[in-house]
């Protein structure tokens, strides 16, 4: 899925702050089993990163009542210098199959920073791309 940030409704701490418009592909497998749905996930524009597992690219999409979550660490310049925070993307599936969300940075001390996306599906995932199975998340 190709997730189109649309920077130009960017919020900072609930305050407009408009910025460029970026996208980023992320690899998806998804699952319904017993225990409820989920999409494992891995966000193609993460490199090789130096955290400890969870990995900055990993995502693990929990659905709830229409409402897909995934939460994970992700690093961001705040301040002026680089700090851990978390990112929060959310999103409802569309009768079309987009996804409309939005995603939650949270970087302490800095203001939380809220994007909107819709992400549209681009086609099968890379070989070269490992997607956790979602089975076992």
């Amino acid at each position: 899925y190709r997730f189109d940030f649309d920077g130009s409704k960017q919020t900072v701490d609930g305050v407009p702050k408009p910025t460029g418009a970026h996208s980023t592909v992320i690899a998806m497998r998804s699952a319904c089993p017993p225990a409820g749905c989920v999409a494992t996930a891995w966000d193609t524009s993460i490199g090789p990163t130096w955290l400890q597992p969870p990995e900055e690219g990993a995502l693990a999409f929990r659905e709830n009542r229409d409402q897909w979550v995934a939460t994970r660490w992700k690093m961001f310049t705040c301040n002026n210098s680089m700090k851990q925070g978390t990112e929060t993307l959310s999103f409802q599936v569309r009768p079309d199959g987009t996804f409309v969300g939005v995603s939650t940075q949270l970087e302490a001390p800095c203001a939380p920073i809220v994007i909107p996306f819709v992400a549209t599906r681009v086609g099968d995932i890379s070989p070269d791309v490992q997607v956790a199975d979602p089975n076992s998340a």
